[in-house]
């Protein structure tokens, strides 16, 4: 049975693939008309740009605040 429905899609794939090689924009321009297929079919997905965090800057100043103690104790 899955024989069956394997033969017939792949039957599907060959069609279409006949289809898109022998179309006008792909032969004149194959890579372009991929792109404009993909760019039309799949989601477009954007990204918000990650938010710079400040821990290091934290760390640094509590470090400086722990060294300045350090160095009162000393004297």
């Amino acid at each position: 049975m899955s024989s069956r429905i394997d033969e017939s899609n792949g039957e599907i794939e060959g069609k279409q693939l006949l289809a898109v090689i022998n179309h006008p924009n792909y032969q004149s321009n194959p890579l372009a008309t991929i792109q404009r297929h993909l760019e039309s079919t799949q989601p477009v997905i954007v990204e918000e740009p990650k938010k710079k965090s400040n821990r290091t800057g934290k760390k640094e100043a509590k470090k400086s605040k722990a060294s300045s103690n350090a160095q009162a104790m000393d004297i």
